[in-house]
């Protein structure tokens, strides 16, 4: 029965164990998509590195250790993101 209720109700408890396709995000991986989101949204690769090093975050994205660090690089980029808009207009 057990197993029938995490089959059934896993993935709402964030437990993917019967998803042969599932592969969790690493932090450097979210770091690198959070960094072309923000290329994409008109900041420079050196706006980018003056962010992390602001914010005493890695400089490349293969250097993020946790996902924690990644999480506040992408609200960082959007605070930026946001800023430089408003800058605009």
């Amino acid at each position: 029965a057990m197993k029938r209720a995490i089959k059934s109700f896993g993935d709402q408890f964030g437990l993917c164990l019967y998803d042969k396709t599932y592969k969790p995000e690493s932090p450097s991986e979210t770091a690198a998509e959070n960094a072309r989101y923000g290329m994409d949204n008109g900041l420079s690769k050196e706006e980018l590195v003056d962010i992390c090093r602001d914010n005493n975050l890695p400089a490349t994205s293969s250097q993020f250790k946790t996902m924690a660090q990644a999480a506040s690089f992408g609200d960082l980029i959007e605070a930026a993101i946001s800023a430089k808009s408003k800058a605009i207009a």
